[in-house]
């Protein structure tokens, strides 16, 4: 599933679930403290990694 993170936080972060993720997934039983497994898209790190050597390069 693709999730979309919210507000990022020190001690942790907020998703943004639509309704039919949570109705066809498990996502919705998880509660604090459960392991999951979390990818980042390779296309979306490589845009992190680019505006990271910009701000390097200012």
């Amino acid at each position: 599933m693709s999730l979309t993170v919210g507000e990022v936080q020190s001690e942790g972060f907020y998703l943004h679930i639509i309704p039919e993720t949570l109705r066809i997934t498990t996502i919705g039983a998880k509660t604090e403290g459960d392991l999951v497994n979390i990818e980042v898209d390779s296309r979306t790190q490589a845009v992190v990694d680019t505006i990271r050597s910009m701000e390097v390069e200012k």
